[in-house]
């Protein structure tokens, strides 16, 4: 690493290390004494928890950052214990939201031994984290680049790669900027599997090496056929069922409006409504009765039929099980300006989905759906009370567009485990052929 390039790594260190004590760790303490987080999770963020798990396999470290990213983690996980049964996992995330995912990840995986939060990126706490978990591979999920975290595998001796990546378009010129920052970071990664060859370029283009650099597909059109989830969605009494998933502010009041000018049509239609950000249920409980529906939360219903006019789901991960049911799905993020959010869920389910016109961080799936003609792409949120009255008078094009939805995901599923035999050579691990699926 050329001296310039060192004093920028050294500038970058001694700006986390003030960062970390600073302001997050002050930051932190403040929301333990609110009771929002624990001193458990401050010690993992300093790279102070200890694991109690002794090493006697090899071992993956995995790191997902939030839901989206322990989504793809989660059937990474399920290929590779199929073809390496002997291997062990550890799962790390950036947030609570994903600590959570990665320990339900836990529940059906028992070889995932351990999920905690990832360090904080510096430099000398990062190393002995390492040097006491012993990992024989940290692999990434999607993108997060951690200069420090990269360069302490390095130095370590740690194989690293990067799975399922990508790069927003809109981030490329940002990276560019600062590619000699980055470039000794993206030079420690062994490997790296990117999504589409469109992003392949964005990669090559902020600094990674070309040769290192291979073509699958998105893990998440695995994880979307994955069915091993409740039925949560057998409760609802109600129908027709719209369903609008991952939501922002001020989506909810475009969604509860449009389809309330629909109830003189429709008077059994439900909506059912998956924020985001769960904690924002009350905000939303009250735009509903304001306009006078009445709504129910479903950590409130236990076992009961739901009979209301909307239905807010403020528990994380039931989701999918209502796609099952749904009429329509209206995909949250992309109507307000928040670059859309994942339509592969619904789409395995058969549902037809509506779509607005902010979709950049799913821009090559949106690409591969309309070449389908698999989904109703809106140009301005405003065309949302149209749409939606249009698919819930036509069956024939609501079955249509549902499979075409679902053909496309079959048509690209399969990478899981693409991703785990190379994440076994990179490991020199004989792959058990035997414990891998057909198709």
């Amino acid at each position: 690493m050329p001296l310039s390039t060192r004093f920028l790594y050294a500038a970058y260190s001694l700006a986390m290390e003030m960062a970390t004590w600073l302001v997050l760790v002050p930051w932190t303490l403040v929301r333990v004494l609110t009771g929002r987080t624990s001193l458990a999770e401050l010690s993992q963020r300093l790279g102070r928890v200890r694991s109690g798990v002794a090493k006697t396999r090899p071992r993956i470290l995995i790191h997902a950052v939030s839901v989206g990213e322990m989504v793809a983690a989660d059937v990474l996980v399920g290929a590779m214990v199929r073809l390496m049964p002997e291997i062990s996992v550890i799962l790390t995330s950036g947030n609570r939201d994903g600590l959570d995912a990665g320990l339900r990840i836990q529940l059906k995986h028992p070889q995932v031994e351990e999920v905690s939060l990832l360090p904080w990126d510096r430099r000398r706490p990062l190393c002995r984290w390492l040097n006491h978990l012993r990992p024989d591979l940290v692999a990434v999920v999607e993108t997060e680049l951690w200069p420090n975290l990269f360069v302490s595998c390095q130095t370590l001796g740690i194989p690293l790669c990067l799975v399922n990546g990508r790069i927003y378009p809109r981030d490329v010129a940002a990276y560019r900027l600062v590619r000699r920052f980055f470039k000794p970071a993206l030079d420690c990664v062994n490997q790296f599997w990117v999504q589409s060859e469109a992003e392949k370029g964005r990669f090559c283009r902020i600094g990674a090496h070309p040769q290192r650099i291979r073509v699958a597909t998105n893990l998440k059109f695995d994880a979307a056929l994955e069915t091993d989830h409740p039925r949560y969605g057998t409760r609802l009494a109600r129908g027709p069922v719209i369903v609008a998933g991952s939501t922002h502010v001020p989506e909810e009041e475009w969604i509860i409006d449009a389809t309330n000018e629909l109830r003189g049509d429709f008077p059994r239609l439900l909506l059912v409504i998956a924020p985001r950000h769960p904690r924002r249920t009350q905000s939303i409980r009250s735009a509903a009765s304001r306009r006078g529906l009445s709504v129910a939360r479903f950590s409130e219903i236990a076992d009961q039929q739901v009979d209301s006019d909307v239905l807010i789901l403020d528990t994380m991960g039931i989701l999918s099980s209502f796609y099952e049911v749904a009429d329509v799905a209206v995909i949250g993020g992309s109507l307000a300006n928040c670059g859309g959010h994942n339509l592969l869920e619904p789409a395995a389910s058969c549902c037809s989905i509506v779509m607005g016109p902010h979709y950049e961080h799913f821009h090559d799936i949106v690409d591969d759906f309309r070449r389908a003609e698999a989904l109703v792409l809106l140009s301005d949120r405003r065309e949302l009370h149209a749409a939606l009255g249009r698919l819930l008078a036509d069956s024939d094009l609501r079955r249509g567009l549902g499979r075409r939805a679902r053909a496309t995901v079959e048509n690209r599923a399969g990478s899981a485990d693409q991703y785990a035999r190379g994440i076994a050579t990179l490991l020199n691990l004989a792959p058990h052929d035997s414990s891998i699926r057909q198709g």
